[in-house]
């Protein structure tokens, strides 16, 4: 008997999910590429709320609450040839992707919470790439001060090289503790 969808909220066995909306996209992706009709995902707001998105887009035919709102099941949709209609779903915001919110840059530094950093008038920031900023402007002096400025919020520690740097900056890396004996 052929299974029609799956149902791994709940077994026996699984850890910890540390990042629930990956774990959700996983399902999603492997139920699919197995061509069952349901998938079944533990519920979040959050969760719902992507449901909800990709039904509007017309990726998935459906979603439901089930078990006294504990579960979500998510109806997958396939074309004529029964090949899944949601194919390559990737998740592209991940921590440490620098993002813009208007005109402010927005940097995960490794530290509790985002830091925001508002651009002064004549000065704008443009990312390339995933570590990259290029911060543009008329005034050098105010180009310079602002990236400057940048720089001051997570200083190039020497031991493991981590932080924010000019491009072509060459930071002199220091020896860290050895074991002596044994």
């Amino acid at each position: 008997m052929k299974q029609t969808s799956t149902e791994a909220a709940g077994v026996k066995g699984m850890g910890v999910v540390t990042d629930p909306i990956a774990d959700m996209m996983t399902r999603i992706r492997n139920a699919a590429q197995a061509r069952h009709a349901n998938v079944k995902v533990p519920v979040s707001k959050m969760k719902r709320e992507i449901a909800k998105i990709l039904h509007e887009e017309g990726y998935i035919r459906g979603f439901q609450l089930v078990g006294k709102g504990q579960s979500l099941r998510i109806r997958l949709k396939y074309d004529a040839n029964r090949e899944p209609v949601l194919r390559g779903l990737k998740r592209v915001s991940k921590p440490g992707r620098r993002v813009y919110v208007g005109k402010d840059l927005l940097l995960r530094l490794g530290f509790s919470h985002t830091i925001t950093v508002t651009p002064r008038p004549g000065i704008t920031f443009e990312v390339a790439g995933n570590t990259n900023v290029i911060v543009k402007g008329i005034d050098k002096e105010l180009v310079g001060q602002t990236a400057a400025e940048i720089r001051k919020l997570r200083k190039v520690e020497p031991y493991r090289g981590k932080g924010i740097r000019y491009e072509g900056e060459i930071v002199r890396r220091k020896a860290g503790k050895t074991k002596v004996g044994g």
